[in-house]
C-alpha cells in the first residue's frame, strides 16, 4: 500500500470523459454487461480513443475493417464516405494509433498473458472481446467462461493492467432485468470482477439503437457511474442524466 501511494499511480478515470469521476485502477477487471448488439465495443472503443493509453485489444468477434473502420471514423470526424474517399486519395490515419494493437486470433485464455509479455511496450489496458470466445476444454459454457473470468483477474493483478471484458447476459437477466448474476457464469464471473457495468440500449422504431444507459451495477470501490449517452454515427457522446424519470429499463419488452 505505501509503495502504490509513493509510486503516485493516475487511475483511468472513465469518469472524467463525461465531467464525473470514476477511477479504475491498475489491476482492476471491469465487466461490461449486455444484450447483444447493445454496442459494448463500440463504447469501449470511444472510451480507448479518447484515453489513447498503450492497449491491447483481443478482438473475436468483430473483422478488422469494422474496428478500424470505427477507429478512423471516430478520430477523424468523418463518416464512412468521407473516409473511404480520403483513404484512396493517399490519407493516412495509421500514425494516430501508436497506442494501440489489436489482435483477431483466437486463444485460451491463460494464453493472453503470454501475448501481454510479447508486445514490444507493455499494455496499461487489455480488452477482451468477448469473455465466451476463448477457446476452452470445458464442454459447458458457464464452466468455460468462468475459467476465463479467473484467468482474466490474475492477468490484471499479476501484470498491475486494467483489464476490460465484454460480456453477454442470459436470457434470465434480458427477460427481467441485470443485476450481479447476470453476466454468463454467474456469480463466479461477479466474483472475479472488480467493477460490473451494464450496458442497455434504446431503439428508434426502424430498429436502430438511439442511446445507451451505462449504469454501475457494482463496484468494490465507492464511485459509480450513470450516464446517458446519445448515438451519433459512431461516437457515443452524454446526453441528458439519467434520473428515475427517464432511465432506461432492462426488459427485453422495453428493448424491443
Amino acid at each position: 500500500l505505501v509503495s502504490f501511494i509513493k509510486s503516485d499511480i493516475k487511475p483511468i478515470d472513465i469518469g472524467a470523459l463525461y465531467g464525473k469521476k470514476f477511477p479504475i485502477y491498475p489491476g482492476e477487471v471491469v465487466i461490461l454487461q449486455g444484450p447483444p448488439k447493445s454496442m459494448k465495443t463500440m463504447l469501449l472503443q470511444n472510451w480507448l480513443n479518447e484515453l489513447k493509453r498503450p492497449t491491447y485489444f483481443l478482438e473475436l468477434e468483430m473483422s478488422a475493417r469494422q474496428m478500424m473502420s470505427r477507429f478512423a471514423m471516430m478520430e477523424t470526424g468523418m463518416n464512412e464516405d468521407e473516409l473511404r474517399k480520403f483513404l484512396l486519395k493517399g490519407g493516412r490515419v495509421s500514425d494516430k494509433f501508436k497506442w494501440l494493437t489489436i489482435d483477431y486470433s483466437p486463444c485460451r485464455a491463460y494464453e493472453v498473458q503470454k501475448r501481454i509479455q510479447m508486445q514490444p511496450l507493455k499494455p496499461e489496458i487489455v480488452v477482451i472481446d468477448h469473455l465466451g470466445l476463448f477457446h476452452s476444454s470445458h464442454k459447458d459454457n458457464n464452466m468455460k467462461v468462468e475459467e476465463a473470468s479467473q484467468a482474466m483477474m490474475e492477468l490484471a493483478t499479476q501484470n498491475n493492467i486494467v483489464v476490460f471484458v465484454v460480456s453477454e447476459i442470459g436470457k434470465e437477466a434480458f427477460k427481467e432485468g441485470m443485476n450481479i448474476a447476470s453476466a454468463r457464469g454467474s456469480f463466479r464471473v461477479a466474483y472475479n470482477a472488480n467493477k460490473i457495468m451494464g450496458i442497455t440500449p434504446k431503439k428508434d422504431s426502424e430498429g436502430l439503437v438511439q442511446s445507451l444507459s451505462v449504469t454501475t451495477i457494482a463496484n468494490r470501490e465507492r464511485e459509480s457511474l450513470n450516464i446517458r449517452l446519445k448515438v451519433d454515427n459512431v461516437k457515443l457522446t452524454l446526453a441528458e442524466p439519467i434520473t428515475p424519470q427517464n432511465l432506461v429499463f432492462t426488459t427485453a419488452k422495453e428493448f424491443e
